[in-house]
């Protein structure tokens, strides 16, 4: 019995010696595909929502054929985990995006789980021991903005080939980093001149000037404001020492002129914050003052924090 069963052993491994150069011979004249990326990760940077730039880039995959045989294969987007969207690294709601296939003018977007195989989808051929690039459109929907950060997903780029089959793989993340941000602006009674807002209190009385005026701010995150007064919270006839005192509230606060930069917060601390602060002028006691053109300028600014 341990003849029989050593000579078994013996011719089995005769064979495979036997047929191992013609698999080597096989190999070689085989497709061998891998796919790299160009970047790494498919992410946009620096990302300032209230700019005019749209969130849009594109990316390469670089199909690599190492083997002596031609290769001809379809690129195809697999997500990884969750559902379909960038989602925040500290969790919450996602941004939508799309990925466009610009070299086969295809979408190529895993809104379902995996690029939508179709009969009609083109397929690369890559010649032995060449490379071919497939350039995509990768860009993001930023109308429901959540708020700042990296929004991320990781993706699966498989090859498939004619067989549907897939013989080639690699995982990449893409992404969107949203820069921290604020803007500011004025709704109401207003008008510019030289390029900056003047706001006309009328004639002068004691108590809240009658101008409908709103601040309107928008911030990816809480923000803060700053209120800077040139003559420290008096409205001045320029020139003279004739003055006017007067607060500015902003909502339900006031806010202290008469010493620098007075700053307040805003926002709710639950990402993107979109308000409509009144803002009002209460004038000071003016019986005793002199009649002409009083006036002050008042700065105002916004940081996100």
């Amino acid at each position: 019995m341990r003849a029989n069963s050593l000579t078994y052993l013996f011719a089995c491994g005769c064979a495979a010696i036997a047929l191992s150069p013609e698999r080597a011979a096989a190999q070689r004249n085989a497709c061998q595909i891998r796919v790299e990326t160009n970047p790494v990760d498919w992410v946009i940077r620096g990302f300032d929502p209230f700019e005019t730039q749209l969130p849009v880039a594109t990316f390469d995959l670089v199909l690599v054929n190492d083997g002596d045989a031609d290769c001809t294969v379809s690129p195809l987007f697999q997500l990884d985990r969750d559902g379909f969207g960038l989602r925040p690294q500290q969790g919450g709601q996602p941004l939508f995006y799309s990925l466009y296939d610009q070299t086969n003018g295809i979408d190529a977007t895993p809104r379902a789980g995996r690029s939508q195989r179709r009969a009609t989808t083109p397929r690369v051929r890559v010649a032995a021991r060449q490379q071919q690039m497939v350039r995509y459109q990768f860009a993001v929907e930023t109308d429901a903005m959540p708020g700042d950060g990296i929004f991320s997903q990781q993706l699966s780029v498989e090859l498939e080939d004619e067989r549907g089959l897939v013989v080639g793989q690699r995982r990449i993340m893409v992404g969107i980093d949203i820069l921290p941000s604020a803007r500011i602006g004025l709704a109401g009674a207003y008008r510019m001149n030289d390029g900056r807002p003047t706001i006309d209190l009328g004639e002068l009385r004691e108590g809240t000037a009658p101008v409908p005026l709103q601040l309107r701010v928008a911030s990816t995150r809480r923000y803060r404001l700053g209120f800077e007064s040139r003559n420290r919270g008096r409205l001045m006839i320029p020139g003279t020492e004739w003055a006017v005192d007067y607060q500015l509230r902003a909502g339900d606060r006031t806010i202290a002129l008469n010493r620098g930069i007075s700053e307040i917060s805003g926002g709710d601390g639950r990402g993107y914050a979109r308000d409509a602060v009144p803002i009002h002028f209460v004038i000071g006691e003016v019986s005793s003052q002199r009649a002409g053109q009083y006036s002050d300028v008042v700065t105002i600014t916004v940081a996100a924090q």
